[in-house]
């Protein structure tokens, strides 16, 4: 009666449980793991610890990589492709692709915007040249504009579920 909570009669785990072992172990082992890592190039990237286009980049990079390793390993459990879990690799580039792309910048410029005309965010400059300009083209939605945080605790960025820095590890105050 046991096994048949966890196992069906085909062998495999049920559903419910590999979703759990997914958001456990990617959470407080994958995660840990690759913030160490992440921290280390972040610090040797001299990246620091405001809050940049390049910071929300590398965030966002530690993110896929953590859903690659987790999801890879589950591919390899139930005998399946990555891409089975989601978006085909044939379809990849496809024009749902681009048209998701447009919703985000758009609603991330809806955010940025409301966050300018409510006081959450200041504009402190322009990016005009260099390495400042191409980070800010490729992590921002607003492409031109360099922005920071008002408050002065503007720690790095977090991932919303494990609550941990993702570029100089430090918790916020």
């Amino acid at each position: 009666m046991l096994k048949l909570i966890f196992v069906p009669p085909d062998g495999k785990l049920r559903a419910i449980w590999r979703a759990t072992i997914y958001y456990t172990v990617g959470t407080f082992v994958v995660f840990s793991l690759l913030d160490r890592i992440f921290i280390f190039a972040a610090q040797s990237m001299h990246l620091g610890t405001e809050f940049t286009a390049a910071n929300v980049g590398f965030g966002e990079l530690r993110n896929f990589f953590a859903a690659l390793i987790c999801t890879g390993t589950f591919a390899l459990y139930e005998q399946r492709r990555v891409d089975s879990y989601g978006l085909p690799l044939n379809r990849a580039f496809g024009w749902r692709t681009f048209e998701g792309a447009a919703a985000g910048i758009v609603l991330a410029a809806a955010v940025a915007l409301g966050m300018l005309a409510l006081g959450g965010m200041q504009i402190k400059g322009l990016a005009g040249r260099g390495s400042a300009l191409m980070l800010s083209a490729h992590g921002s939605a607003l492409p031109s504009l360099s922005a920071s945080p008002k408050s002065s605790g503007s720690g790095p960025i977090f991932n919303k579920c494990s609550g941990k820095a993702s570029a100089s590890g430090r918790r916020p105050r």
